[in-house]
């Protein structure tokens, strides 16, 4: 595994250039090398915060704009990076797994706080309806969109035959 020092990113395959930034200067982690954790919005980023405070586990939480963060997984305004030293990097692996959820490519991303399996169940159906709701108005104005262009087409077609049929 090597570290890009540029954008603080851990690389699974020995490459000479970074996937994330295209750094060259990879090296192998040191302790103390602050490594990339998450990526994610302000308010994840402040429950990850949270449950790596509890565990006692250094981090350093840097929203996107301030000494030049990006968001590389995301293109938000309310993106924040959250970094742990190399030598923390699997203890906060850990705690971030027992208590948040990991999607793909390795980035951990904080989900919201749950009381009991009760309220999930309550929310999946809302979420499914409101994304049924989404893409029927998504759908709806597209159609619209499409009726406009045409019926502006045919105005623009009659007008030109008018004109030229009036001369």
């Amino acid at each position: 595994m090597l570290y890009c020092p540029q954008c603080h990113r851990l690389q699974d395959q020995e490459t000479a250039v970074c996937s994330v930034c295209q750094g060259i200067e990879l090296r192998k982690p040191a302790g103390e090398d602050m490594v990339v954790l998450s990526e994610c919005s302000e308010t994840e980023a402040n429950v990850l915060c949270t449950v790596l405070s509890d565990a006692k586990i250094e981090f350093y939480k840097q929203k996107e704009g301030d000494s030049g963060a990006s968001c590389f997984s995301a293109e938000r305004s309310d993106c924040c990076t959250v970094m742990v030293p190399y030598g923390s990097w699997n203890a906060a692996q850990d705690v971030i797994t027992a208590s948040c959820s990991l999607p793909g490519e390795g980035q951990v991303t904080a989900m919201d706080s749950v009381s009991s399996e009760e309220h999930k169940e309550k929310q999946l159906p809302e979420s499914r309806t409101k994304r049924l709701l989404t893409r029927i108005v998504l759908f709806v104005l597209f159609v619209l969109l499409i009726w406009g262009v045409v019926a502006l087409s045919d105005t623009g077609i009659a007008f030109v035959k008018g004109f030229f049929a009036g001369n």
